[in-house]
């Protein structure tokens, strides 16, 4: 193999390498958000009244990983505490822990599940469903960028096929300042609905598909400053999650 071949090869492994997982550091810090559900002209708390978000470097079977706390505090007082610990390999995740406690601090669910067995379809990296105010730091954030992931909601379900797209850039304020941001839409995919989904108008369609919006922060590591849509379908009230203190 002569150096203009080998410097070729060494070019595309490298590519290939920084598109499997993107490069990030942690800096351990606490972003605080809260969610509220839209109903008339007010705003109530809906079940996860806030969260709180960390990561830190950690490890999986001895090869390094990233770890992403999750910490949910319901309007009944109980506590949702997630891990995640996503491959830095493949950028995926493959390790999720959950624990359930009430006001008074007994434990009242716990699982440890390993996602590293479950396939998404190629070229989509892997992710929780609760992971997605996490995001920012592994997305493409060019103009017009797709990122196509995968959303898995546990170890026995298909993961779901979602495009993460860039539509352009916005200030946004919320309660922990003024930012500016990169505004995603979520897109869901036709492959993912029920057979009966090919009788469905395509503007209807269209609808039940996208309508849910995410602005991370344009600065590194891409923090999610607010996230807000229909989860429910169109006719649900808007769920709007927004960071009230900074990371």
């Amino acid at each position: 193999m002569n150096t203009r071949k080998l410097t070729a090869l060494v070019v595309a492994l490298v590519a290939l390498s920084l598109s499997a997982a993107p490069a990030f550091k942690p800096d351990g810090k606490t972003g605080s958000y809260r969610v509220t559900r839209e109903e008339g002209p007010s705003q109530r708390l809906v079940r996860s009244a806030s969260y709180s978000l960390r990561s830190e470097d950690g490890a999986y079977n001895g090869k390094p990983a990233w770890v992403f706390y999750r910490d949910d505090l319901a309007v009944e007082k109980a506590r949702t505490a997630w891990r995640f610990v996503v491959s830095r390999e493949t950028g995926s995740v493959v390790w999720v822990e959950k624990k359930v406690t009430g006001p008074d601090g007994a434990m009242w669910e716990e699982s440890k599940v390993d996602f590293a067995h479950l396939k998404a379809l190629a070229g989509r990296r892997l992710y929780h469903r609760e992971m997605i105010p996490m995001l920012g730091p592994f997305l493409d954030l060019r103009p017009n960028a797709r990122n196509n992931i995968a959303l898995g909601f546990n170890s026995e379900r298909r993961p779901m096929s979602v495009s993460l797209v860039v539509m352009g850039e916005e200030k946004v304020t919320t309660p922990a300042g003024s930012f500016q941001c990169v505004k995603i839409s979520m897109e869901y995919s036709e492959d993912d609905l029920p057979s009966f989904a090919r009788y469905i108008p395509s503007a209807l369609l269209n609808t039940l598909l996208t309508g849910y919006y995410l602005w991370v922060e344009k600065a590194a590591p891409h923090a999610m400053v607010k996230m807000s849509g229909k989860l429910d379908g169109p006719s649900a009230p808007i769920v709007t999650e927004e960071m009230v203190r900074g990371h």
